[in-house]
């Protein structure tokens, strides 16, 4: 049986966006969508390794960890380290730099968890309606380390694959044509001036194995005002099921963001915009990148069930309670 595979310590970015005073209807910056010299946003923290409760620009949640660690070639991930060269907004295929540096800022992934949350960049942008967020990845801060020291090489894939539920399908992987050495990874979210977006880079959905190496497939959710769904999952006998992907279906009928249960059965999926949201649970489940996990504990033949339905409100967390499988 496949390792179990959670929901991935969750990569969540907070970019607070301000307007800007008199800019009411300013058009976007033409040319290059990316600068190194003029950035329109301020640049990015010192690059230096972070940790959850540094503070960047702004506030960060409190930090707790959940979940169970991601598993790869039958071994624990201690570490997923991104290096972040820059942020944007995008409105009408152009765009405004919120932040950049001209070394990468590391960040490990696997530091944010249950909605744990670190600021990025917080700036004033045109009064506009901007339809995605782009980050641009540095390769070589890229890393894997595993509880056992070991690491393996990362790659980045931008093939079009969708996991079981479809996750996947608002984030897009390309080459950067500015930047050695770099890709950028853009997720189709809505927003405008003076919201606070928090994007979820979710590994669980992310990674797969192949060969020798973790092949990262970016999937990301973003939302302005965004919140969270917890809960649990166990058997017919009470006790925990392992490794079942939770998924939250939106009112549009589309997958949103996913979780994955702990060795304890609790699951969260976090990066919600406001909405009711139908909870679909798989104990057989295909990643974004690939990956095939299987669940553990359970008592439900099926491959895949509903559960509840959760209505979430701006920013706040909701639980959905003991899911029986």
């Amino acid at each position: 049986m496949q390792s179990s595979f959670m929901k991935g310590a969750v990569f969540v970015l907070s970019c607070a966006v301000a307007g800007c005073a008199g800019q009411g209807g300013q058009s976007l910056p033409q040319g290059s969508p990316h600068t190194t010299q003029s950035p329109v946003g301020p640049a990015l923290a010192p690059p230096a390794l972070r940790q959850p409760m540094d503070v960047v620009g702004g506030p960060t949640t409190r930090t707790y960890l959940g979940d169970a660690p991601p598993m790869l070639f039958g071994k624990t991930l201690a570490h997923f380290y991104v290096g972040v060269r820059e942020i944007d907004a995008i409105a009408n295929g152009q765009s405004v730099t919120l932040g950049s540096s001209a070394t990468p800022l590391q960040m490990d992934l696997l530091a944010y968890q249950n909605g744990s949350a670190d600021w990025m960049t917080q700036t004033n942008v045109p009064a506009q309606s901007y339809s995605q967020l782009r980050y641009v990845l540095d390769l070589n801060s890229t890393q894997a380390v595993f509880t056992d020291g070991t690491s393996v090489p990362v790659a980045f894939s931008g093939a079009g694959s969708r996991s079981s539920s479809g996750m996947g399908a608002s984030t897009t992987t390309t080459s950067d044509q500015t930047y050695a050495n770099a890709i950028d990874v853009t997720v189709n979210t809505a927003f405008a001036a003076g919201a606070s977006i928090t994007a979820d880079f979710n590994l669980g959905e992310s990674l797969t194995a192949s060969g020798n190496m973790i092949v990262m497939r970016p999937a990301l959710s973003a939302a302005n005002g965004a919140g969270q769904i917890t809960g649990s999952v166990m058997n017919a006998y009470g006790q925990p099921v392992l490794g079942a992907t939770v998924v939250a279906v939106g009112s549009s009928g589309y997958a949103v963001n996913s979780g994955t249960t702990s060795s304890s059965g609790a699951f969260d999926i976090d990066a919600l915009p406001a909405d009711t949201y139908r909870l679909l649970i798989y104990n057989a489940y295909t990643n974004a990148a690939g990956y095939k996990s299987a669940a553990s504990g359970q008592t439900n033949s099926a491959q895949g069930f509903y559960g509840p339905s959760v209505t979430l409100s701006a920013g706040s967390s909701t639980s959905a309670g003991t899911i029986g499988d």
